[in-house]
């Protein structure tokens, strides 16, 4: 329940200066499993990092990465890969 109670904050505190990361808080988010992509490369890389210190304020790390672009693997610390 605190997890929600901090992502509806901080989505409310941060829709104005991050506009793409709200929207993704609030629409592909299932329980505590980021569902999501995006069309480019380059958005996938600026959403990973936008988002990761976005939820880095409230104590939220996300874990479990994946993704069928080998490249964008490649800045995820193996620790928050997602692992077979």
């Amino acid at each position: 329940m605190w997890q929600h109670v901090a992502s509806t904050n901080l989505l409310y505190d941060n829709k104005c200066h991050h506009p793409s990361s709200a929207q993704f808080l609030s629409n592909d988010f299932y329980v505590d499993d980021l569902l999501s992509g995006t069309t480019t490369h380059e958005g996938a890389f600026n959403l990973q990092q936008e988002l990761t210190s976005l939820l880095n304020t409230v104590g939220i790390t996300l874990i479990k990465w994946a993704s069928n672009h080998p490249p964008f693997l490649e800045i995820i610390p193996t620790e928050l890969k997602k692992t077979k």
